[in-house]
């Protein structure tokens, strides 16, 4: 049996960690191991890598892609296909100086039938491990060099890659479908979860909701017919809270806006997408509803910042905010999760000029869906969102670079036909929005 990665051996306290092994694993100083312990440990788990992979260098990164890359082609080469679905996970492992992968056990059964299919599964399994921590170009590379090794045409790759991404949501879809069913029918219509006492907690909700005087301290942040946004302070902590309104009678038989954006937030929290801290929720009898998350006091919308300051950046920092911007927007189609209103608006970005702690958050949630089907149509409709929310300053050949790396994964969009469509579209959504016909 494979030693266990984190056991420790204190035998020797004033043993230094091998340089190359701290790196990879981000070890704390303390960290001692002996040195027999060491010998035992040639190959390194992959999921280790895959987890610190931000901070690994782009030297190393690099050198484990490739070590992937020939170890996984030597197992298609052979025929051999381990029995277990997270083979790429807990079964193999890099080599300490990260240029070599082998399988933990040889338990595997040979196909001599093996199919395309079962190499896009294959990968399409691996895209599902390495979505929260490979950026979107990062992990294109690597389905290209796994398809070339398992002799795919070249001209047919970006299709197959497309295949991958199918799958992939597939995978993703039916994980989504399970948190989220999950989370949207607890017993109660009141729940709060701020790491607190949270029966306590629960129970003074609609004390607290059903009297005035919780709103004449609160700030109103936006307000609309249906919804109303708030900013207060609900039981120490700085809260948003938004308030959806029944208009309807009928609203009272279907699930709430509230639960279901409770049940979407910790749905897109358990699929390692970027959301502001789900509370909880509130459900009053005359219909009502509400949703809480945290305020993030440090965070600003992405329009404000890019409309206004990112055409006057440098050439790096753009590509850096571009690359970051693409690897949030596609990665929540493949966890299988559907947003409808993608304006620069409902994201919030944090530390937009640091590239090592900039990161995207989704807000307003109660748009976002698990869809049957994600067609292009859909992603289409995202891309005019974005396109027309972030002004008019930013250049048309960035705008088409955009639009040219998300069709990677959805290759009809790559047409020069969608171009003029999205482009005719979004003046067209601009219009409206200057007469007030549809959002901001």
């Amino acid at each position: 049996m494979f030693p266990e990665f984190w056991r420790r051996d204190n035998s020797n306290e004033n043993l230094e960690v091998n340089p190359l092994f701290a790196h990879l694993f981000y070890m704390e100083q303390t960290t001692t191991y002996s040195e027999a312990y060491l010998e035992q440990l040639p190959f390194l788990p992959l999921t280790e890598v895959f987890n610190r992979w931000p901070l690994l260098s782009e030297e190393t990164k690099n050198s484990v892609i490739k070590a992937f890359v020939k170890g996984f082609s030597q197992q298609i080469s052979d025929q051999q296909i381990t029995s277990e679905d997270d083979w790429f996970t807990s079964r193999v492992y890099l080599s300490a100086d990260g240029h070599q992968l082998k399988p933990e056990s040889p338990k595997v059964f040979h196909a001599p039938a093996f199919r395309k299919i079962s190499l896009l599964q294959r990968i399409a399994e691996l895209n599902q491990y390495i979505l929260p921590t490979l950026s979107q170009p990062e992990r294109l590379n690597l389905f290209e060099a796994l398809l070339m090794e398992g002799n795919i045409p070249r001209p047919l790759i970006p299709f197959y890659i497309r295949e991958i991404s199918a799958i992939t949501r597939q995978l993703n879809k039916r994980e989504s479908r399970w948190h989220y069913k999950h989370f949207l029918y607890p017993e109660q219509t009141q729940h709060w979860d701020a790491g607190e006492q949270t029966d306590e907690h629960t129970q003074q909700l609609v004390e607290l909701f059903n009297g005035p005087s919780l709103f004449t301290k609160a700030k109103i942040i936006n307000e609309r017919e249906n919804i109303r946004v708030y900013r207060m302070e609900i039981f120490g902590k700085d809260t948003l809270v938004k308030m959806f309104r029944s208009l309807h009678f009928y609203d009272r038989f279907r699930v709430s806006k509230g639960r279901h954006s409770w049940a979407i937030a910790k749905t897109m929290e358990a699929m390692n997408l970027n959301t502001p801290n789900p509370y909880g929720f509130l459900e009053l009898s005359n219909g009502d509803s509400f949703y809480f998350c945290a305020y993030e006091s440090t965070q600003q919308d992405a329009r404000s910042w890019i409309k206004p300051w990112l055409h006057q950046k440098s050439p790096e920092l753009k590509n850096a905010i571009h690359q970051d911007l693409l690897t949030e927007f596609t990665r929540i189609y493949q966890t299988g999760i559907y947003h409808s209103d993608t304006k620069a608006s409902n994201m919030l970005i944090a530390h937009p000029e640091d590239n090592e702690r900039r990161s995207f958050l989704w807000v307003d949630i109660e748009s976002v869906c698990i869809p049957l089907i994600l067609n292009t149509h859909k992603v289409r409709k995202n891309l005019i969102q974005l396109n027309g929310s972030i002004g008019r300053k930013i250049s048309r050949n960035e705008r088409v670079d955009f639009l040219e790396d998300v069709a990677k994964e959805f290759p009809l969009l790559s047409s020069n036909r969608n171009l003029r469509k999205i482009e005719h579209e979004t003046r067209k959504r601009l219009k409206r929005e200057l007469l007030k016909i549809c959002g901001y």
